[in-house]
């Protein structure tokens, strides 16, 4: 039977070349018709750092081993794109077409940075597009200006002062709601992508950072896209991994975690921002992460699987066996809904 094989994973950034020997998670990437992730440092060695509290860069030359690691699109939404200026980023996408890596959620304008892009194997296609939530400074692409596909948040805190009587110091509840404009955009994308291709993706930078709790914004977009034509919605941002959820005869997918995040250039914290983050509540950064397969025939149903991986002592990702694959599929299942996890060895398949 003919399919087109997906390999997909979450954040990415290297500090150094891989080696000779590649682990077996890179293995799965390299095997699969296309290889997506979410770069989230730009590739440069002009600009200067924005005023943040982290920004992020990688040596140019590390691009070829994203393509060593059997990577074919890359997407560029993310708060970390701009961290080196409009130099950085242009430099970014400047590198990523010398490499041949198809770049997704950014551009030159608007339009750019909307557009989708089309990979067909086996007389199978598939579209790719990537918007972020996450954009700090002047990110957001404008029709005559670079940047970034955004998916931005209007944010409410509420304060209830019956129980600030009762708990001083009470956190305020939060809500949050995606902007319509930016909603209708992105839809309007997954349409005409619908139309030219047999199945859609959207990679998204979104969600609260070091955290597993979903926000609403999150449910009512990936929904609304779902619902519009995409197959696939892929997230990244928190750094650890958060659930899966099936809505109608899509998969959301709201954080895969860090595939391979090795860090090293990485400016100083800025001293203002030196009590960020506030300690409260699970605020953790982790190693773990999940590497998705997805076998998608030319007629019927998406055939899913999820590969548990960590970092492992070379820095690059591993693959987790026996009683650590099963403890981490098991919190995945736990974090999830409406979807049917079922754990067979060291692999999770979905339903």
């Amino acid at each position: 039977m003919r399919e087109f094989n997906l390999a997909a994973v979450g954040d990415l950034s290297l500090s150094r070349p891989l080696g000779k020997d590649l682990s077996e998670a890179i293995g799965v990437l390299r095997k699969a018709d296309a290889a997506i992730g979410n770069l989230e440092s730009p590739f440069t060695t002009v600009g200067e750092p924005a005023d943040k509290w982290v920004t992020l860069k990688q040596d140019p030359m590390l691009a070829k081993e994203y393509v060593k690691m059997g990577f074919k699109v890359l997407s560029i939404a993310n708060n970390h794109m701009l961290d080196y200026g409009l130099e950085g980023f242009l430099s970014t996408i400047r590198v990523l077409k010398e490499n041949g890596l198809i770049y997704v959620g950014g551009g030159l304008n608007l339009d750019e940075a909307l557009e989708h892009k089309i990979i067909e194997k086996n007389g199978i296609s598939i579209a790719f597009a990537a918007c972020a939530s996450t954009l700090p400074g002047n990110s957001v692409a404008g029709k005559g200006t670079p940047g970034l596909a955004p998916l931005r948040v209007r944010t409410t805190y509420y304060i209830d002062p019956e129980m600030e009587k009762e708990q001083p110091g009470n956190p305020p509840v939060i809500f949050t709601e995606p902007v319509q404009e930016d909603v209708d955009a992105i839809v309007s994308v997954i349409r005409k992508a619908k139309v030219e291709a047999d199945y859609v993706i959207l990679t998204i930078h979104w969600g609260m950072a070091f955290q597993e709790n979903i926000l609403d914004y999150q449910v009512e977009a990936a929904r609304a896209f779902i619902d519009a034509g995409a197959k696939l919605i892929l997230g990244h941002h928190p750094h650890r991994i958060q659930g899966v959820e099936r809505y109608i005869d899509g998969f959301i997918f709201y954080s895969l975690g860090d595939f391979f995040f090795d860090v090293t250039h990485m400016s100083p914290v800025n001293t203002r921002w030196r009590h960020w983050p506030p300690k409260i509540g699970m605020w953790s950064k982790s190693d773990d992460s999940i590497l998705v397969k997805v076998a998608f025939p030319l007629k019927g149903e998406p055939s899913i699987s999820i590969i548990p991986c960590t970092k492992g002592k070379s820095g690059q990702p591993t693959i987790l066996q026996d009683a650590e694959a099963i403890g981490l599929l098991s919190h995945l299942k736990k974090l999830s809904r409406d979807c049917d996890i079922v754990i067979k060895g060291n692999i999770a398949y979905l339903s």
